[in-house]
């Protein structure tokens, strides 16, 4: 059988529980929060790498336009003009 003392310390241990019970039902909801916030902001990166990876698709094809433009408004012809059997003048200077 426990001696009294032990009787008391249980007791005390028991109260303290009780006391510690509000605060552990605090925590618990402040940890319930927490996750949610986790969960929140996993959701908002997954978004963000989708959207990212869209930007850098669209980029890419930007870029690749952008070359293409380039190339057509350089004004440098893509075929010499030259016909067949012509020959460009040349000119030799005299001293």
């Amino acid at each position: 059988m426990p001696t009294s003392s032990k009787v008391k310390k249980s007791t005390q241990a028991i109260r303290k529980a009780k006391a510690v019970t509000p605060e552990i039902a605090q925590s618990l909801k402040q940890v319930e929060e927490s996750k949610l916030a986790v969960d929140t902001a996993k959701e908002g990166f997954k978004e963000a790498r989708k959207n990212l990876k869209q930007a850098k698709l669209a980029s890419k094809e930007a870029q690749k336009n952008l070359k293409v433009l380039k190339k057509a408004d350089s004004g440098k012809p893509k075929t010499p003009k030259k016909g067949i059997g012509k020959k460009s003048a040349k000119v030799n200077p005299v001293a």
